[in-house]
This record gives C-alpha cells, structure tokens and sequence, in this order.
C-alpha cells in the first residue's frame, strides 16, 4: 500500500446506527478509493454494539476500525487516533458527521501545492460565538491568541500527526487529564509557541449530520467549567516551566493571566448552561465585583 497523505480519523461512542450511515456515505462517494487518504474509525468500547455492527466494514476500500479494550475517553481516544495514524495529516470528524469528499480532494490539493504545509488547518470559523463551517475568506495565517476559537469545535480540524505525536509523548500527563476537554486546542497553543504556520482554510470539509448529543455528562456545568478552568492554568504553568526561551515563557506568562481574567466567562458559561434562571443575578455579581476592585 502507498503511503498516505490524510487520514480521516473518526472517535466512536454509541453511534451504532449513525455511524453505519456515515462510513456508508464515505464509501458510496468514492473517499474510500482515494489513493492518498485513509479512513480510520476507533470505537471507544462502546456498549450498543457500533463495533459488532461496524466491523465488517473494515478493510472495505481504505477503511480500517480498531477498538479500544477499555474506556478512554474523549481525550484519550483523540490520542489513540493521533498515535494510530499512518499519514501526515490527520483530519478529524464526528461518529454522526459527513465528511465531503469535495473538500477533502481541495484539502489534498492545498498539502500537495503548498511548499511548507501547517501544522494545523481550520476549516471553520466564529462569529458572534457561532461556529461555521468553511471559512469564506481567503487563506489566512491563525494568531496566537486564536489558539482555542479555530479549534473549539473539533470535526473539520487537520493537524500534522507526526508533530502532534512528538508534542503528545512530552506533554501526555496534561494532554489526558480527565479535565482537558480540549486537547486539540493544547497541541494548537503548542504549535503556535514555538512557530509552527497555523491556517484557516476556505473549504468545508466536514458537515453536520444528525446533531447527536455528545454523550459526555455533565460538561457545562458550572463545576466542570471550573475543573477546565483549573487545568488550563496547571497547564500554562507547566508550559511555562519547560521553556528556555525567554520571549517564548514571556508569551506563556501573558497568556496565563489572561486566562485567569477569563474566570467570570467561564464560570458564567455554566451558569447559562446549568441554571439559564440565575444567569443575569451571575452578570451583575461579576459586574459588581469589578467595580470594586
């Protein structure tokens, strides 16, 4: 088999019959032919059966399925696709996504063309706090300061999967912590730091299929934004202590207190998430507070 340039990686959770649906999509538009992609799916022990009913699919055109023996998690099955990719890029979905293959052979053509292909490409954009998906506008490098707005939603990211393995093995301990509801974002900050091109592409790579609920309890809350909170800045902290580079730690300094001014939002998220009732008595507290201080 030739080396693959992509590898469409989906996590799977209890997505027996949405999945199905999905890989049989990929299949019947032609991505499993492609030469120079892979489709990777890893079921994280699901309990309805997705793997069972998915299985015989592997092996079907590119299309390969593995299973983890245990629960892994959010971030530890994003890690496993990480370590379990065979091809340079590694362009993430949902079990219940469709993924186009118009764009994946745009995206194909960009890797192919570009001279010094990213480490990171965001196919999607914010706005007013909504997500879309392809960024309209024209090829544009991501800021530092953008490292969690162009991966916050994570199908349609594309990552460079041997810097994301060199980054994974330094920084495993934070990268799986059960609080790290955002890996992706980790390896963008990192890449960002130390100088790695990120960019928005303008293609739609990825689109939103059934709109399942993501199965992960409990995420919004205001004590589990709270955890989020905490390990950002145990995280920061940690990145700030392995730099040599002066200006580098300087950045991650400023980024840290940054991140502590952005308690009050964080915190008010759960609120509107977990008690919408008692968000405006949240606003004003937060309002008052800063006006005394």
């Amino acid at each position: 088999m030739n080396e693959k340039l992509l590898t469409i990686g989906i996590p799977a959770y209890n997505r027996r019959q949405a999945l199905g649906n999905v890989l049989n999509d990929m299949l019947g538009n032609g991505l499993g032919e492609l030469p120079d992609v892979e489709i990777l799916v890893i079921d994280d022990d699901s309990a309805d059966g997705t793997f069972e009913a998915i299985r015989p699919l592997n092996g079907v055109g590119n299309l390969r399925i593995l299973k983890n023996e245990q629960r892994a998690g959010f971030a530890g099955n994003f890690g496993r696709l990480i370590e379990n990719c065979s091809s340079e890029y590694l362009l993430y979905s949902c079990d219940d996504d469709f993924v186009l293959k118009e764009g994946v052979l745009a995206l194909l053509d960009y890797l192919k063309a570009e001279s010094s292909p990213p480490a990171l490409i965001s196919s999607l954009f914010y706005d007013d706090g909504a997500v879309y998906r392809g960024n309209p506008n024209e090829v544009r490098d991501i800021g530092l300061h953008e490292y969690r707005d162009c991966c916050n939603h994570l199908p349609g990211i594309v990552i460079n999967a041997r810097l994301a393995k060199a980054v994974w093995s330094r920084l495993a301990r934070h990268l799986l912590d059960r609080r790290n509801a955002y890996p992706q974002c980790c390896l963008a900050l990192v890449f960002l730091l130390f100088g790695y091109r990120c960019i928005y592409l303008p293609v739609e790579l990825v689109r939103t299929g059934y709109a399942l609920e993501s199965g992960i309890t409990g995420y919004a809350t205001v004590g589990e934004r709270w955890k989020q909170f905490l390990f950002f800045c145990e995280f920061l902290t940690d990145l700030q202590s392995r730099i040599d580079d002066a200006r580098i730690g300087a950045i991650v300094r400023e980024l840290l207190e940054s991140h502590k001014l952005s308690l009050f939002r964080t915190l008010g998220n759960g609120v509107s998430n977990e008690q919408p009732e008692l968000a405006r008595y949240y606003l004003q507290g937060a309002l008052d507070h800063f006006k005394t201080t």
